[in-house]
C-alpha cells in the first residue's frame, strides 16, 4: 500500500518517482498504525511534500514511525513454563518499546490486561533502553 500511495501521490503533485529504502518499508512495515489506512496515506502524501531526494529514508520518517523497534530478541530457555515466557517477553517488550501504550498495542492486548500482568509478574515499570536490533530466537 505504501508503494501505491508513494506513485499516486508522485503522479498527484509532479514530483519526480521516488522509493522507499528498504529501511525506511521495514520501520513502515512495523509500525502498528493506529490510524489504519488514513494515516499510512497520510504519512506518505507528506513524505512525497517534504522530501527532496529520490529514496525515502527512515530519516525522512516521522519521529514516532523512527522510533518503533524492527525486531526484539527474546531467548527463552527450553524447558521454561509458559507463563515464565510470558513474563520474558513482556519485559523485553518493556524495555524496547517507549510506552505501556505502544507495548499493549503492539501484544495486541488491553492496557489493563497490561497492567495487571505487569503487577502480578512484578515487572519493572520504568522501561530501559536496549538497542533496536535482533531476532526473536526461541
Amino acid at each position: 500500500m505504501a508503494r501505491q500511495f508513494l506513485r499516486e501521490f508522485c503522479e498527484k503533485y509532479g514530483k519526480r518517482r521516488r522509493l522507499f529504502t528498504e529501511e525506511a518499508l521495514t520501520r513502515l512495515t512495523h509500525y502498528p498504525w493506529p490510524g489504519n489506512v488514513r494515516e499510512l496515506r497520510n504519512v506518505i502524501e507528506s513524505l512525497v511534500l517534504m522530501t527532496k531526494g529520490e529514496q525515502i529514508g527512515p530519516r525522512d520518517l516521522p519521529v514516532n514511525i523512527r522510533a518503533v523497534p524492527t525486531q526484539t530478541e527474546i531467548h527463552l530457555p527450553i524447558g521454561i513454563t509458559l507463563q515464565e515466557a510470558e513474563k520474558e517477553i513482556l519485559r523485553c517488550y518493556l524495555e524496547v518499546f517507549p510506552t505501556k501504550k505502544e507495548v499493549a498495542r503492539v501484544l495486541n492486548i488491553g492496557l489493563r490486561t497490561l497492567h495487571a500482568k505487569i503487577k502480578a509478574y512484578r515487572l519493572p515499570t520504568r522501561p530501559r533502553s536496549l538497542p533496536h536490533s535482533a531476532k526473536i530466537a526461541v
